[in-house]
């Protein structure tokens, strides 16, 4: 925790003007206090008392208290350590956040320590765990600034009698809230109070501290205290300020005015968020970025140091500490902050929007490289077999449709929730594991290279032989084409690489934008389900109704989106026009738009008789121009393919990165 405690200029070259980092006020008249230091400097070449017995006897008067309800110590922190000492072994919880030393101590001397974020309400009896037998409590809380009640903390410390309080009060006079003073903590038997010199009067070189409680837990200390503890200089200084204080002490009232001023200057910046507090110090969260780089730029380009508050326990990269100045360096702080907040914001967008990202810039590239690689498992192959399996042991008998609704919700949530639990897994692995299951799975989500590449060699194949084309179309359409001609194969392909660019490009993408990689597994089952039990005739039907129109609500809008971005590529946008006269005149809501937009650009005609499991089914002629389609048609609807992909896909990036600022 030291290495991590604030008050660490050293670590800069540049001099540091306005120091935060620590929770002592600097600007305490100590000119008194060092012209008596320098009188009696003849005194280190004395040693001082073993044990500091005259400056505990003038610490008990001022608090009324016997000498043997005080033990005075180096600093603070000797106490901190000199208590776990006293009590090793002891089962120990510590209300988190906080000072770390806490925890380090009670560790070095064998206590079991436990975190408690919150304190016991009255419903709960004001009863701490029973194994509990020691608390430690920094009040006002260091950190945090909070403050906890002194009624609720007499309450709490006559319902554990069990229990030895440690009770931090080091910043007793930076605050107006009621606390506990010396003399009413040792009427407890069970209470140690620990009280700073070195935050009171801004000697922290000086090392100056004591602890008050019930006489016979301070004699357990003193048995423990290291002779000579307490320098000659320490206790000199210790007498004079009980004696003479400082010349113009704080007014507690205005610093605290002053921080809080601080406290909203800094949240009208923006970018953070700046915890309540009761004292002079606070806690604030970054809301982007690291807030050990904020201490670097502060400190290099400013010469001012802030406390990083990433090693408490509770608390992450994002949080800092710093305690109030004077209005000018308050002032200073709140400039510089501002200034590193706007020359980060920038590298904070592109950070953000390459991680968030990442996983579909790469599964996207991923597809364009390989496609779907026949020697690679795919869970389109697994969804497949498990609608297989249920179709075949549901759709029989009775309430046919009532069993393929209830087998599309099942199969469609089942999927999400197991894609969920997947990346949550992950996540608990590692972050590189969560990235790569991640890049994974949308990339089997995506396909649009593998139509492209199917699309390409149908060309090819009908132009070396009819029969060739018809075999080659029939491994990517559902229409029987045994009978089809070749200007049929052709359209067949172009109108499946339009309908495709929807259903394996765009659709997918925006799932995944609205409900992220369980979102876009889903919508794969739903069209896979439209895909082999969506048809209208006499098996389907009734058992594939429900999902043929659960497709149609998922594509509604991917399929208009496609059609939009289609036209929009094309540099046409007089094509609107036609993509609105002829995509609502298709038998499915949703395949018109995307073909209409490609016949558009064609000029060409899409539509006619196809023959689905022996039945001819008519479809809507999209266009008027029934002139013979060419290789170079794929060429021209194979560019268009590829345009609206990087459209798309850099319309999600950018939506998802601005939606992660706003939300």
């Amino acid at each position: 925790m030291i290495e991590g405690h604030g008050d660490d200029s050293y670590k800069y070259g540049r001099p540091i003007t306005a120091n935060f980092s620590s929770n002592v006020y600097s600007r305490v008249d100590l000119s008194a206090l060092k012209a008596h230091l320098c009188a009696r400097i003849d005194g280190i070449g004395n040693y001082p008392e073993p044990e500091p017995y005259t400056f505990e006897a003038c610490l008990a008067r001022c608090h009324r208290l016997p000498a043997e309800a005080v033990c005075v110590t180096n600093g603070a922190t000797e106490a901190i350590y000199l208590t776990a000492q006293t009590f090793r072994g002891t089962n120990t919880a510590i209300v988190q956040p906080t000072f770390s030393e806490y925890a380090d101590a009670c560790r070095m001397h064998g206590h079991r320590v436990t975190s408690l974020y919150r304190l016991p309400a009255e419903s709960e009896g004001y009863r701490l765990p029973e194994e509990v037998r020691m608390l430690w409590l920094c009040n006002p809380n260091n950190p945090t600034g909070t403050v906890v009640e002194k009624e609720y903390l007499a309450t709490l410390i006559s319902h554990n009698p069990q229990v030895c309080f440690v009770i931090d009060q080091s910043y007793e006079f930076f605050t107006l809230r009621p606390l506990f003073s010396a003399a009413e903590a040792a009427e407890f038997p069970n209470v140690l109070l620990l009280h700073s010199m070195t935050k009171r009067y801004a000697v922290p070189g000086l090392r100056l501290g004591y602890v008050t409680g019930a006489p016979h837990l301070l004699h357990r200390l003193r048995t423990n205290r290291m002779p000579w503890s307490v320098n000659q200089l320490a206790i000199e200084a210790g007498l004079h300020l009980l004696e003479h204080d400082v010349p113009n002490p704080l007014d507690v009232a205005s610093y605290l005015q002053e921080a809080a001023r601080l406290r909203s200057a800094l949240e009208a910046l923006g970018g953070l968020e700046v915890w309540a507090t009761e004292t002079h110090f606070m806690l604030v969260c970054l809301r982007m970025g690291r807030a050990s780089a904020l201490k670097d730029y502060l400190a290099g380009e400013h010469g001012i140091l802030i406390r990083d508050a990433s090693n408490f326990d509770g608390l992450n990269e994002h949080f800092f500490r710093i305690a109030a100045q004077s209005r000018e360096e308050n002032d200073r702080l709140v400039k510089a902050i501002g200034q590193w907040l706007e020359e980060e914001d920038v590298l904070i967008l592109l950070g953000v929007a390459f991680n968030l990202n990442l996983p579909l810039l790469t599964a996207w590239l991923l597809d364009h490289w390989l496609g779907d690689p026949a020697w690679l498992p795919h869970p389109v192959v697994a969804f497949g077999k498990a609608i297989s399996f249920c179709e075949h042991r549901l759709n029989r008998g009775d309430s046919r449709f009532l069993k393929g609704a209830l087998m599309t919700v099942l199969l469609v949530a089942g999927v999400y929730f197991v894609t969920l639990l997947l990346l949550r897994l992950a996540a608990l692995f590692s972050p590189g594991m969560l990235l790569t299951v991640q890049i994974l799975l949308i990339f089997y989500c995506l396909a649009g290279t593998t139509l492209v590449r199917e699309v390409r060699m149908v060309f090819k194949a009908v132009d070396r032989s009819l029969e060739e084309g018809r075999m080659q179309v029939a491994r990517i359409v559902g229409r029987d084409t045994s009978a089809l001609s070749a200007q049929e194969v052709r359209t067949a392909a172009l109108e499946t690489l339009a309908e495709n660019l929807s259903d394996g490009v765009v659709a997918p993408l925006f799932w995944y934008l609205l409900l992220g990689v369980p979102g876009m597994l889903a919508y794969k089952m739903v069209n896979t389900l439209d895909s082999m039990v969506g048809y209208k005739n006499e098996r389907y039907r009734r058992f594939g109704c429900f999902a043929a129109r659960l497709d149609d609500v998922a594509n509604y809008i991917p399929a208009r989106l496609t059609a939009f971005l289609m036209v929009l590529v094309s540099g046409r946008l007089s094509l609107f026009a036609f993509v609105g006269r002829y995509g609502s005149q298709h038998a499915s809501p949703n395949s018109g738009y995307p073909e209409a937009a490609l016949a558009g650009i064609l000029n060409c005609r899409f539509g006619g008789p196809h023959n689905y499991f022996g039945e001819e089914v008519w479809k809507p002629y999209i266009g008027s121009n029934e002139r013979p389609l060419k290789t170079e048609d794929m060429r021209v609807a194979v560019r268009i393919n590829r345009r609206v992909e990087w459209w798309m896909v850099v319309a999600v990036i950018v939506t998802s990165t601005l939606a992660s600022f706003c939300f």
